[in-house]
């Protein structure tokens, strides 16, 4: 297996598991309970939506594990533009006081999207090299 398939095979279980826990209102703390208490109808629309997203990902994630190779830069534009997007939103004032100044989204999505960024240098070095 590459490391660019386990990337996307990371991504594609992390993103349908997340949106299930959006979809279903089981977010953890400290999220989960500042979630649920937006008032109705913000609240469900923005979770809903969110969930939407991760979901949408993840299926991004899933059709690029199973496309060509080296996976095209459209295809990974997304998924590098959500997990980077999600790693700078992290640091944002009003993300740290919802998220209470824990930082394991904005490593974790930091550490996947700059892994993606490797995984795409190494296929195309790695086809460049090929007969």
């Amino acid at each position: 297996m590459s490391f660019m398939n386990g990337l996307l095979i990371t991504s594609t279980v992390g993103e349908f598991v997340a949106a299930g826990i959006m979809f279903f209102s089981s977010f953890p703390p400290p999220i989960g309970p500042k979630l649920a208490a937006v008032p109705q109808p913000v609240g469900p629309f923005l979770v809903n939506h969110f969930g939407l997203g991760m979901l949408c990902c993840g299926i991004g994630s899933l059709a690029s594990f199973w496309g060509p190779r080296p996976v095209p830069v459209a295809a990974m534009a997304p998924l590098l533009t959500w997990h980077l997007g999600a790693t700078l939103l992290s640091f944002n004032q009003h993300t740290m006081g919802v998220t209470e100044g824990d930082f394991a989204a904005a490593i974790l999505h930091g550490f996947i999207g700059i892994c993606m960024i490797i995984a795409m240098v190494l296929e195309r070095q790695a086809k460049k090299k090929a007969p």
